[in-house]
């Protein structure tokens, strides 16, 4: 369950494994994408080569924004260039924090979802909620299947 932070999944399909995992900004901070596709090199000796990569729906930098710089985002490297103040508030690119830990390996491909959860009607969005649009409430699902081979 979503509503602005994306779900990351990524799928080894030589060695025919997929992990999956929520980040919000805590979680991205403390290092989580790069966790993840850490564990499957390690529990799984894949290859990066072989590592596909989707970041899912989240809010987008143009709308989640906080008054002050977050306290939660310590890390920064993670956060570098991710983090922009535009006036008096502070405009967070979770996104680019996600890909800024991802530089190290270079994986099959990297997709990334285009939906902006505060502004499609489709989608959830806490911040969009919070802001006062009640049409927003609610959480997304984000998940993976595999069709069975024929």
């Amino acid at each position: 369950r979503m509503a602005d932070c994306p779900v990351l999944i990524a799928e080894d399909r030589n060695k025919e494994v997929t992990a999956i995992v929520h980040c919000n900004l805590y979680h991205i901070n403390r290092g989580l994408p790069k966790e993840l596709i850490k564990s499957l090199i390690d529990q799984f000796n894949s290859n990066p080569k072989d590592i596909y990569l989707y970041i899912g729906s989240h809010i987008h930098k143009e709308n989640y924004i906080y008054d002050k710089y977050p306290q939660r985002a310590t890390n920064e490297l993670i956060w570098k260039d991710a983090i922009e103040k535009i006036g008096e508030n502070y405009h967070i690119d979770i996104e680019k924090a996600i890909l800024n830990q991802l530089k190290e390996y270079d994986l099959a491909e990297i997709k990334i979802s285009p939906i902006n959860t505060y502004t499609d009607k489709k989608y959830a969005s806490h911040c969009a909620a919070y802001n006062g649009n009640l049409n927003k409430m609610g959480q997304n699902i984000v998940g993976f299947y595999y069709k069975d081979a024929e």
